[in-house]
């Protein structure tokens, strides 16, 4: 609220100019083709096939837009290919490269299903490790962990 006691209009939503070739359905388009990222993806979808985690350690070298991946809800998604098809711009979708982004994607885009979204950028859930945690900020304390190697993190 102002001085007076009246409520602020909220902020309007930056736009971003969408490159021709580049909207979501287009993404949608070329996500479904074939071999979409299967070059880039094959080895990593194969461990994850196995159900084998991907240390944070390892998403964090990953935050350029050449070479971009992202951790939502304990997943690790290389989107890469999908930076230039960001609605907010490439920007908005590099503040979240080599992080866990789950706190920044609810604040804009709770309602999105980004799984159907970034399906086929999957790569494999995030280590369950206390090294990981430590780097994501995230999970019980260090204590709990070495107490509960099991516990997994929510």
């Amino acid at each position: 609220m102002d001085k007076e006691g009246i409520q602020n209009a909220p902020k309007a939503r930056q736009k971003v100019p969408i490159e021709p070739g580049f909207t979501l359905r287009d993404w949608y388009r070329i996500m479904s083709g074939p071999g979409f990222q299967a070059e880039r993806v094959h080895s990593l979808a194969q461990t994850s096939r196995s159900n084998k985690s991907i240390p944070f350690s390892e998403v964090m070298k990953h935050k350029t837009k050449e070479d971009c991946w992202t951790v939502l809800r304990g997943k690790v998604y290389d989107v890469t290919a999908y930076v230039r098809f960001h609605p907010g711009g490439a920007d908005k979708l590099m503040m979240g490269a080599g992080k866990d982004s789950t706190s920044l994607f609810d604040k804009y885009h709770k309602w999105v299903n980004y799984e159907t979204l970034l399906e086929k950028c999957f790569l494999g859930p995030v280590a369950n490790d206390l090294q990981s945690m430590m780097h994501m900020k995230k999970g019980p304390p260090p204590e709990e962990v070495v107490a509960n190697p099991e516990q997994p993190i929510n």
